[in-house]
């Protein structure tokens, strides 16, 4: 269950809420510049969902995120 938060992981649907806060701040703060993200598998896997607007309803745990992955993404 990923929206659990049994043995003190985040749920993800607050993984989800905290990314999007981001989100929101660097388009605020960072519109129409180049930004780094550097962060961890689950939180890249949440801000690729949110930024590619990419179906919620299906596994959250497709994509297969490797160390020193990288991907740029125009928004």
């Amino acid at each position: 269950n990923l929206n659990s938060n049994e043995l003190g992981v985040e749920p993800v649907q607050d993984i989800f809420k905290r990314c999007s806060e981001f989100l929101d701040y660097i388009k605020e703060k960072h519109n129409n510049e180049s930004v780094l993200i550097v962060a961890h598998a689950a939180t890249i896997r949440a801000i690729r969902h949110l930024l590619l607007k990419t179906d919620l309803s299906k596994s959250l745990l497709h994509d297969d995120i490797k160390n020193c992955y990288y991907e740029e993404i125009e928004v």
